[in-house]
């Protein structure tokens, strides 16, 4: 039967088929049962209470008979064609199948019979010879159920226990039909009767041989087959009876009554063992089964011996009884014999089972990797397996030769200390981790494990497990070095140079001397990556990391703390004048140009010292006071050595706290421009202004750049503030009125990073500042100091040439204090030259300050350059300046720092004074 929902269904579990719950039965055939049973309930009903009459009435009897016949057809059809089940129950159920389309054709036969007989003689009949042919068919599918293949032991012990069940149920057929038979009278129809008895108890006999199998229970198809047939020898004996005695009792409808019982369950048993096909090869068992006694054999064999007791007491002779007497010994005896028998070969197999095992004990014992030893009292090595000899070498024989000898000196006193923990515990095993020669020479790491077994006769020592940990432990080495070593350099990382830090500190709390720290950075070196690469940038490194080495002592610790941050550890006393000397030896190498890929490369560094004393806590603390050492000395001018002081970390919580408020300034509104105007020399009037960036702090008022630039650097807002700064003064500067009548519009100075301007997004920027408030592009100046503007002059002169494209123009601030060439002054594209205030300061009545203002001033005409004079604070400067040929000029002569609104009512002044 196919389960409709999808669902597996239930094995047999005959034949080595696995039992599982059974599945729900399909509807069609769901309901066809419920049918079925329906009849065959009313049916039965109807035979019972009014048993046949006539002819007629009783071969209508016979076919209302065969509806269970035909059901338990169709489901059978139906159970073997089924794909999903499995193939041994489908081919079992092909054969039920066939008994029972032989038994429906015998019953259409014998309901014939009726008609043309007149209800038959009670013998013999065609109808007989096709019910007793359906028998064969039912055997063949009950031990088809099987359906798996025994081994030689097996087959005989399922040989042995069919044969006693055959031979028990022919003991008891013979002594309960087939002897009063050939003892009484023969009448006709007894022999088909007997017939159908003993072939209906054979099929039992039957199905027991089948359901020999390791199961404890039959599973509820099998149960069901064996109903079917217990009915079914019912119905036989009952009809018979009836067939042969002729009474009026109801013994006819009580074997119709059985009849189609037996049908309705044959039709249950195909319903119930439709299950989904197996997976795994139906030839092997689920499981191996077990070769022992079994229940069924021996209880076929028991009744066989009851059978035979009850001949023995209805016809007993002395001759018969001293034969069964005899024949109940010697099975005795078998039977004990076969119990020796049991023990002995238990008992050998015992035998050949330790064989084995010591045989293989032996071979892994000879071929283990690890070594095994047996130390006696005198810690001598009292025996070995075949690896020590493979893996410790071939030196001086094992047997005999003390432990010490194979173990490393410095590890000796770790081995004995094993041995006798071994011996103080029985039954413990410590362990712990060695090195003992190996068989190249070297020393190997071995992991080994003690135990003692004093009361072991064959041993009588410790037994020492050692097992090759070598590899481990290198790699394990390999390891602790990578974690505290840094990979590109080999010097010691952060992590180590802080755990010998702490080590050192804890002795000189214990009175030792003090220790120091020197931070190294390395000033400009991100210029070498961005200019020559990564690779090149490493390679310095890596050469650097030598030169480092050798300006330390033996017992100071050279580190790379990441980056291009060094760091030294100097332990070894000497005072802050020894870390002075090694620090300027650090910063000398340093100094030393470098020869990386064909190129040379000079550095410097910036160098931080910190001392310990009582104040220093932990390493921590000591670092970052070497750490602001060296802050110090980069904002002291690079390339500085700076010795910490305990004032430079107000100074840096200062830094650090101006630049936490320094990144919500623009947020909050705290920024604000002021302007310094730029005047006409011959007239005094103003032609522009520079933007000066202010920052009113809440607490301590207003800020110059020089306040707070550097903060604003390290708070990386510098871009930000700068944008800001121009769009601000572009917006401003919108509303400057034109200085005259021709429309000459005033210009706008702003200054900004060559980092910064480098960018084309900066570029865009600038774009949209200007077109957001209309302003003419050629109004706003962009201020870059000479010195950065050369830092890098392919990319910032490029950046220039962009910014000009668009219409700004571009101005070199401080000019004169960059130390630029002529060649550089030639090819730079900017319009205006800002003189620095270090030559206007001395041009009313120093000599030199005059012949250099009095040059550059030629030069800027001879280049077509615009120049402002910048710090004029006294009337003989600006009229030096006027003399030399100079325009433009802004200082605190002309005026200070304006806000927005003056500076717009002082052009509207002028322009009306001027007008």
């Amino acid at each position: 039967m196919a389960a409709g929902d999808g669902s597996e269904a239930e094995a047999s579990g005959i034949g080595g088929l696995p039992a599982r719950p059974a599945a729900e039965p399909a509807s069609p055939t769901r309901g066809l049962l419920r049918l079925l049973g329906l009849y065959v309930a009313g049916l039965s009903g109807w035979e019972l209470w009014h048993p046949a009459g006539g002819p007629l009435a009783s071969a209508l009897g016979s076919l209302a008979g065969m509806v269970p016949t035909v059901g338990a057809v169709l489901l059978a059809t139906r159970t073997a064609r089924d794909p999903r089940v499995a193939g041994v129950v489908s081919r079992s159920w092909r054969w039920l199948a066939w008994s029972l389309g032989v038994s429906l054709a015998g019953q259409l036969t014998f309901a014939l019979e009726k008609l043309t007989r007149h209800g038959g003689t009670g013998g013999a009949s065609p109808a007989d010879v096709l019910f007793l042919a359906s028998y064969p068919l039912v055997a063949i599918g009950l031990l088809a159920l099987r359906g798996f293949r025994l081994e030689a032991d097996e087959r005989a012990s399922f040989g042995l226990d069919a044969a006693m069940i055959t031979l028990g149920s022919a003991a008891v057929v013979w002594q309960v039909f087939v002897q009063p038979t050939l003892a009484g009278d023969r009448q006709l129809g007894l022999e088909t009767a007997l017939g159908y008895v003993v072939c209906d108890l054979a099929l039992l006999v039957v199905l027991a041989i089948a359901s020999l199998r390791p199961a404890p229970a039959p599973a509820p198809p099998l149960r069901l087959l064996g109903a079917a047939l217990a009915l079914r020898l019912c119905a036989n004996g009952l009809y018979w009876y009836g067939a042969l005695a002729r009474p009026r009792a109801p013994a006819g409808a009580a074997a119709s009554v059985a009849y189609n019982l037996a049908f309705l369950m044959f039709a249950l048993a195909a319903a119930r063992h439709a299950q989904p096909a197996q997976q795994a090869d139906e030839r092997e068992p689920a499981s191996v089964p077990s070769v022992g006694v079994s229940f069924v054999p021996t209880a076929a064999a028991a009744v066989g011996y009851l059978a035979l007791a009850g001949a023995v007491v209805q016809r007993f002779t002395l001759d018969l009884g001293f034969l069964v007497v005899l024949a109940v010994a010697l099975t005795a005896i078998v039977l004990v014999r076969q119990l020796v028998a049991v023990r002995s070969g238990a008992r050998l197999a015992a035998v050949q089972a330790a064989r084995v095992n010591e045989a293989r004990f032996r071979s892994l014992v000879q071929n283990a990797s690890d070594i095994v030893l047996v130390i006696g009292e005198r810690d001598e090595v009292r025996y070995h397996t075949p690896s020590a000899e493979r893996f410790l070498g071939t030196g001086p024989p094992l047997d005999g030769a003390p432990l010490e000898h194979l173990v490393h000196p410095d590890d000796r006193q770790l081995a004995e200390g094993l041995v006798k923990d071994a011996v103080a515990g029985p039954g413990t095993t410590p362990s712990a981790e060695w090195r003992v020669r190996w068989s190249d020479g070297t020393w190997h790491f071995v992991e080994v494990r003690a135990k003692s077994v004093p009361d072991d006769p064959n041993l009588g020592g410790v037994i020492l497990t050692l097992r090759s940990v070598h590899e481990r432990k290198v790699l394990e080495e390999r390891l602790a070095h990578q974690a505290f070593h840094d990979p590109l350099t080999q010097l010691a990382n952060r992590m180590l140079l802080a755990e010998r830090l702490e080590h050192a500190l804890a002795r000189t709390r214990r009175g030792g001397r003090p220790v120091a720290v020197i931070f190294v950075d390395l000033d400009e070196f991100k210029n070498v990556n961005d200019s020559f690469g990564h690779a090149t940038g490493d390679q310095l490194l890596i050469e650097l990391a030598g030169r480092l080495l050798g300006c330390v002592r033996a017992g100071d610790t050279a580190a790379r703390l990441g980056g291009d941050e060094f760091a030294v550890l100097v332990e070894e006393g000497g005072g802050i004048e020894a870390a002075r000397q090694i620090a300027e030896r650090v910063r000398e190498a340093v100094r030393t140009p470098f020869l990386v890929a064909g190129r040379e490369i000079v550095l410097g560094a910036s160098v931080g010292i910190a001392m310990s004393d009582v104040t220093t806590d932990t390493a921590g603390d000591l670092l970052r006071n070497a750490d602001v050492a060296m802050y110090q000395a980069k904002h002291a001018g690079k390339g500085q050595v700076v010795v910490f002081e305990s004032g430079m970390h107000t100074a840096l919580r200062r830094r650090l706290e101006l630049e936490a408020e320094l990144r919500g300034a623009l947020d909050r509104r705290e920024l604000a421009i002021v302007y310094q105007p730029i005047v006409a020399l011959a007239s005094g009037r103003i032609v522009g202004a520079e933007a000066l960036l202010r920052w009113d702090h809440p607490r301590r008022g207003r800020l110059h750049p020089a306040d707070f630039f550097r903060a604003a650097e390290g708070a990386g807002v510098l871009p930000a503030i700068t944008r800001w700064v121009v769009q601000e003064a572009c917006r401003h500067a919108i509303g400057w009125p034109t200085l005259d009548e021709a429309g000459q519009l005033p210009l706008l100075c702003v200054n900004v990073s060559p980092r910064l301007i480098g960018t084309r997004e900066f570029v865009l920027e600038v774009e949209q500042a200007v077109l957001a408030v209309r302003l003419p592009p050629g109004r706003l100046v962009l201020e870059l100091t000479e010195g950065a503007a050369v830092e890098d002059a392919p990319s910032t002169f490029a950046a220039m040439r962009r910014l000009r494209a668009t219409g700004v123009r571009v101005a070199i601030d401080d000019f004169g204090t960059g130390y630029s060439s002529l060649s550089y002054l030639r090819d730079m594209p900017v319009d205006i030259l800002k003189l620095d205030k270090l030559f206007v300061d001395g041009v009313g009545s120093q000599p030199t300050a005059q012949m250099l203002a009095r040059g550059i001033l030629d030069l800027a005409r001879a280049l077509g350059k615009l120049v402002v004079a910048e710090g004029i604070e006294a009337e003989d400067q600006a009229e030096r300046l006027r003399e030399y040929g100079c325009t433009l000029g802004q200082g605190f002569l002309f005026s200070h720092a304006l806000e927005p609104d003056e500076v717009q009512r002082r052009i509207v002044v002028d322009r009306a004074v001027g007008g």
